[in-house]
């Protein structure tokens, strides 16, 4: 109630992630961080909170309690949504996060179960077949000494990866942990101002940089 009159009084945006993610028709709950990272999930404000309050979780109880729990579903669906500025059509499970900006396109992306997402009409298609991935352009502060410009990969299903930078100048490495500490090399080609690289048992949920 307080939300709704706060809104008529103009004290959120009308497109803002608040004014998004709380009226109780929304299914999605919506974050803008610091970065222009929007990151979307199902809202599981539906749920009622059952918690019985000890101290450590009770497997038994949790399962009798689940039986009467209508759990929110974790399926992402969006077609044309109109999103903080933009006109967002998505296919995946779990949470959903994406940078993007119109003058340097989509230079973030983590989707589950996923092929890829279309913004403002066009299509970052990153695999044939849904996979568990994430990519994202390394902001300029956080590059070790002698980086002009990375990339951070990283995929969690066997698959021909498509990626929407160009990587050509560029050397790839596979990481040793999330720290992006390069161990051995790892091949990519370059085509038409887009990444390829072939995720093999050997690069399966691991990270990788390009750098350059």
């Amino acid at each position: 109630t307080l939300f709704s009159i706060l809104r008529e009084l103009g004290c959120y945006d009308p497109q803002g992630c608040e004014a998004l993610s709380r009226p109780a028709e929304s299914p999605y709950i919506l974050n803008r961080f610091p970065n222009g990272t929007v990151t979307m999930a199902n809202h599981m404000r539906t749920i009622r909170e059952d918690w019985y309050g000890t101290f450590y979780r009770d497997e038994e109880r949790d399962r009798q309690i689940l039986k009467t729990v209508a759990l929110t579903p974790r399926r992402i669906h969006l077609e044309n949504a109109q999103l903080l500025g933009h006109q967002i059509s998505y296919e995946g499970t779990g949470a959903l996060s994406y940078r993007f900006t119109k003058e340097a396109g989509l230079t973030g992306f983590v989707g589950r179960d996923t092929t890829g997402i279309r913004i403002d009409g066009r299509d970052y298609r990153f695999t044939e077949q849904p996979a568990d991935m994430a990519f994202y352009q390394i902001d300029a502060g956080e590059l070790s000494e002698g980086i002009q410009s990375a990339y951070a990969v990283k995929c969690d299903t066997e698959c021909a990866l498509q990626l929407p930078f160009d990587a050509a100048g560029m050397q790839c490495a596979l990481c040793r942990d999330a720290q992006l500490e390069t161990t051995a090399a790892y091949p990519f080609t370059v085509q038409n101002k887009e990444t390829l690289v072939e995720i093999t048992s050997q690069a399966k949920g691991q990270w990788m940089v390009f750098y350059r």
